[in-house]
């Protein structure tokens, strides 16, 4: 990640490699490292840093320019993010589908416009599972930073030359609103705070505040710098470590890690220390000198592996993580020698208006390529008709047979259900579904499948349905499960509560106490086990499954953990007094797969959901499977 130019000290250097290979090993998928993504808040501090030292020097000097400041910006930024983002449309066009080109297509613009953190932010949060196969998404952090870039010269040029008594506490007071509202967002809007700005201001305003002197000189004592650079190690170290994506982010839990950053920077501005010389130490220096180009090339790399584009090998086993990772090292070298280089030292001989025409010519290159993919709903002519066609029946999804933003809360909708979805039926049972997305998707299916139950739905995006707080992203969201639980105290009117999730087993013990106290007032319940999750879009894994004549394709790239959570869940759920149904027995897990002598392709419309046909498929296995459950007269399903 780029930061501003200024005398060079090795030990930052070595600071932006602290920063890059968490991030680099949690993309990869390396689980001992949990929190590795607050590399990117670390290196918010050190581009504020360096980029407010830069600019300071330039105004007192009384050489402030906007127009030096940034060329210099474009010349480090804009000429290996270009490489990136053609060598990425490229790669793109050879496996994407029609839908996922145009999509991309969307994030390619976004990122050439300095906005893609308001573009991810629209779509989904960092951490959902559908973001995880965009190629672009690293480029929101950029795009926070290039909106500092904008607006920090100015803030910093005009308070000085107009409020100067005030600047200091201007741009403190500028800090701690900016990290108050993280610290309320986190919990209440956690996507928006994650990518906005102002949101992330704090994090590089923490650094310009280093540079602008807010911390006085520290005490020449040796000591005294050793043990600030210890601490600040320590922070980092333990944020990595220590800190899930589950948690509320970026918030007060940005703290630690930005500043341990500070301290780090702080204890090496007036001399040596020994965390300094290790960070300064060669082979680390230059990581932190390749650092902008590895960000940049190791997730690409790391979701074209996913997605079957660059190795064919599957899910990814430790030694395919362990070249992705030499993978983004070449990539990175080639394009610091070879882009990074030579635009910055201007070996090019680029004038300031030849860079501003390249810069231009290139931006524009970058718009075509988009604006074509769009144009043409995502080249579908890369693909045969017969490809097409079963792509667009897994596709197949309709927008309200989840009830979205009704019975299906998500991401910042509020936690107000419609009436509709708890209404009783006064001659039909009543049965709850409860839960997060995968709880939605069955709604239709189940509603279309049993003529004699009347399916509510209490469902909201990333909740699950436990009493604790514990595993719930909002306050919100936790909010709709606890109340939705309390209201069946003393409500007879609901004959039967189906509990569904995406379940991992560190909400077993948290099933357990709701399943307990459910038990103890009388209430049935069902739990539905985990469904088949993969690790890129079905869609795409059965054309390449077609393509390449492999028809364990699927399966490779299938979560494998889930068979072993789903044996761990029945005998749980059943030692509660609850039903248990496993939905991974009705999985096809290849393409195609025979079912009772039929040809059959899985239903589904991204990594973990059903489409609206999958549903009522699902629906009528389970009637088929388990005649106790939703004992009711069902519905002839012909195209079953």
């Amino acid at each position: 990640m780029p930061s501003g130019q200024s005398v060079l000290r090795a030990d930052i250097q070595g600071l932006r490699a602290v920063a890059v290979l968490p991030v680099l090993a949690f993309h990869v998928g390396f689980t001992i490292v949990p929190g590795g993504f607050v590399g990117v808040d670390i290196f918010f501090v050190i581009s504020g840093f360096l980029i407010t030292q830069l600019l300071q020097r330039d105004i007192e000097a009384g050489r402030f320019s906007l127009w030096g400041f940034y060329e210099r910006r474009i010349r480090r930024i804009a000429p290996a993010l270009v490489a990136m983002l053609l060598v990425t449309f490229a790669v793109a066009m050879y496996f994407d589908l029609p839908e996922e080109l145009a999509d991309l297509a969307k994030s390619l613009l976004a990122a050439a416009g300095s906005v893609s953190n308001f573009y991810f932010w629209t779509k989904s949060g960092y951490f959902d599972g559908g973001s995880a196969s965009n190629p672009l998404l690293h480029t929101w952090s950029l795009a926070v930073e290039e909106q500092f870039y904008i607006g920090w010269p100015l803030y910093l040029y005009l308070v000085q030359r107009y409020l100067k008594s005030r600047f200091l506490l201007l741009t403190i007071a500028l800090t701690v609103v900016s990290l108050a509202a993280s610290a309320w967002g986190a919990f209440k809007h956690p996507t928006a705070t994650f990518y906005l700005p102002f949101t992330r201001l704090w994090e590089l305003s923490a650094g310009g505040l280093l540079a602008l002197g807010a911390i006085p000189a520290v005490m020449s004592s040796r000591g005294v710098r050793e043990l600030m650079g210890a601490l600040g190690v320590a922070l980092i170290v333990g944020s990595v470590f220590l800190i899930r994506s589950s948690m509320p982010f970026p918030g007060l839990l940005a703290v630690p890690p930005c500043l341990g950053a500070a301290l780090v920077i702080l204890a090496g501005r007036d001399g040596n220390t020994l965390v300094g010389k290790v960070l300064a130490f060669g082979p680390i220096a230059f990581v932190g000198a390749i650092s902008y180009s590895l960000y940049l090339w190791h997730w690409p790399l790391t979701v074209f592996q996913r997605s079957d584009a660059l190795l064919i090998t599957g899910r990814s086993s430790g030694m395919i993580k362990l070249v992705i990772v030499a993978a983004s090292f070449a990539a990175a070298i080639v394009s610091y020698a070879f882009i990074e280089q030579p635009f910055r030292n201007r070996r090019l001989g680029a004038s300031r208006p030849t860079l501003m025409r390249w810069a231009a010519a290139s931006l524009a290159v970058v718009a075509c390529v988009a604006s074509a993919a769009l144009a043409t709903d995502g080249l579908p002519g890369r693909f045969a008709p017969a490809e097409l066609a079963m792509v667009a029946h897994l596709k197949t999804f309709e927008d309200d047979s989840w009830r979205p933003n009704r019975c299906f809360l998500y991401d910042e909708h509020g936690d107000q259900l419609a009436p509709e979805c708890m209404q009783t039926d006064p001659v039909r049972k009543n049965y709850l579904l409860l839960g997060d997305s995968h709880a939605a998707q069955f709604w239709s299916g189940f509603s279309a499948t049993f003529a004699g139950v009347n399916f509510l739905q209490a469902s909201a995006s990333n909740c699950f349905p436990t009493l604790t707080h514990a595993f719930n992203e909002s306050p919100e969201c936790a909010d709709v499960m606890v109340r939705t639980l309390r209201d069946l105290e003393g409500n007879r009117r609901i004959d039967e509560v189906i509990l569904l999730a995406r379940w991992k087993e560190s909400m077993l013990p948290a099933l357990e106490e709701t399943l307990e106290w459910l038990r103890l007032r009388a209430i049935r319940v069902t739990v539905l086990g985990p469904s088949a999750i993969y690790d890129a879009p079905v869609p795409r894994l059965v054309l390449f499954s077609m393509r390449k004549s492999d028809p364990k394709l699927l399966t490779r790239h299938m979560d494998a953990s889930v068979f072993t959570l789903d044996g761990v869940m029945k005998p749980l759920v059943e030692r509660h007094g609850a039903a248990y149904i496993s939905l991974l027995e009705f999985e096809c897990t290849q393409a195609p797969c025979m079912r009772d002598g039929e040809t059959e392709w899985p239903e589904v419309f991204d990594q973990e959901h059903f489409n609206t046909a999958g549903a009522l498929r699902m629906a009528a296995r389970i009637r088929s499977r388990y005649p106790q459950f939703a004992q009711a007269q069902p519905v002839t399903q012909t195209d079953h």
